[in-house]
Order: C-alpha cells, then structure tokens, then sequence
C-alpha cells in the first residue's frame, strides 16, 4: 500500500503544475558573456519587458504578468520541462512536455513520474469546455473526462520558473543571441527563499541555489535551469529543474484517438 499511495500523490501533485517548455538554456559563450556573430563585442539591442531590468528582476509581479501576456498574444506555444528531486526514499523524476494553442482554446500535455519503486503517467488534452484525462500506473489504465473551461492563464507554463521572478531579485544579466531570438540572460547564484519551490515546504533550509534564464522583449520566460541543495530535519536533499520553450506562434494540436474512450 506504500508504494501505491506513494506513487499516486506524486501523480497528482505533477498533475498541478499545467506548465510547459522545450531544451536546456542555450545561447551565447556560456560564460554569461554577450556575444555576436561579428565578434566585435557589441550586445545586441534590447528592450526590457516589464518587470525587468538590467539588474535583474526589477518587479516579480509585473515579471510573472509579462510572461503570462506574452504567451497568449503569440496564440501557441510548445514545451517540456523536468523535475529530478534528490530526497531519499522520496526522489523522483518528473518530465512534462504540453503544447497549447490559445486561438483554437485547445492542450495536450503528458506528465511522466518516475520513482525508485514505480512509475506512472498521465495525458491530459484540453478542449474550451471539457478536459479529458488519461492516466497509467501500476499497469492499469484510465481514461475519464469532466467539463472543465479553458482559461488560458492556466496554461502559460509559469510553475517550474514562478520562483526565479519572484523569490530572487538580484542576477548578473547579459543580452545575447538564442535560436534566433534576442534574449536576456540572468544568472544568479546565493541565497533564496523557499517559497513555491516544487516539493519544498518551510520547514525546509536552502543551503545552495545557483539558476539561469533567459526572457525575450515580450516577457516570455524561453528557457531556464536551476539547481539547489536543501535541509529537512538533518537530511540533506537536491532539486533540479530544466525548462524551456519553443515553437512560439507556430504550435498546433491535435485530439488524440484515446479521447474516445472517455
């Protein structure tokens, strides 16, 4: 009965985070430096979203508010993130890629948990009216559906970097080349708090946290990574985070066959 309930609240809780993204942080020489295709040391031009400067996070809010606008008014999106958590008999790796398309009000997103015991997943595609849920675990499978509105502020892939724009203010920032985009990069490394961390509650104590993003002009959040050690009780533990997003303005969705099965 351990292993089942074990696994089953880990479903859940994964189930929570409707978020999304797509490869690790990528762009420029690694080192925080910008850099350009001509070598001549000059940064590319940029425009700061709201909630941002060249100091970092300038208003968390207004920084979580610019990446919810920004992936809206683009109309779609694709993405996938991770979680790989380091907590003893509790560790787990959680892998999460969706695709939203907000003109056509439609998601699919596919949540993959995997503990030292077991493993389970869940797809869930996402309708204007109805959410239909498929889920595997334990070699048993499911499918239900519920109505359920879209509201596209649900789906803006915000979970896995929240704490970036709102738990740290201060980064070294540099304005760099990335697939394509001109982007920001901060980069910060020291202390946090321990708000909204996944799977990290206050009776917990950050020990280390270093993490890097990158933001485009319009406020999307493209791509992240963070890593930080934390005590509960006297046992140390880890947390790992990857996330990005791609496809901006050019993703689609399709309804997947199992969907009549509901």
């Amino acid at each position: 009965m351990t292993k089942r309930s074990t696994v089953a609240v880990t479903l859940v809780v994964a189930l929570v985070l409707l978020s999304g993204c797509s490869a690790v942080l990528d762009g420029g020489n690694g080192n925080g430096t910008a850099t350009d295709d001509e070598g001549s040391g000059d940064a590319p031009e940029f425009e700061y979203p709201e909630g941002y400067g060249a100091d970092g996070v300038s208003d968390g809010q207004a920084a979580v508010e610019s990446h919810n606008s920004g992936l809206i008014e683009s109309g779609s999106y694709s993405g996938m993130y991770s979680y790989d958590i380091d907590a003893g008999n509790d560790s787990r790796v959680v892998n999460v890629t969706n695709r939203v398309d907000f003109d056509a009000e439609e998601g699919y997103q596919q949540v993959d948990v995997e503990t030292r015991r077991s493993a389970g997943s869940v797809d869930i595609y996402r309708t204007s009216d109805t959410r239909y849920r498929r889920s595997e675990f334990q070699n048993r499978t499911s499918v239900r559906s519920s109505e359920r509105p879209f509201v596209a502020e649900n789906f803006t892939a915000l979970d896995p970097v929240r704490p970036l724009l709102t738990n740290v203010s201060g980064y070294d920032a540099s304005v760099e080349e990335m697939n394509g985009e001109t982007v920001v990069v901060y980069e910060t490394s020291g202390d946090v708090s321990v708000d909204q961390f996944y799977g990290i509650n206050d009776s917990s104590t950050i020990s280390s946290f270093s993490g890097r993003f990158a933001v485009d002009s319009s406020g999307i959040v493209r791509s992240a990574s963070y890593e930080m050690t934390y005590q509960v009780g006297d046992e140390e533990r880890s947390l790992g985070v990857k996330y990005a997003i791609s496809n901006v303005g050019r993703t689609s969705v399709e309804r997947p066959g199992w969907v009549d099965d509901a």
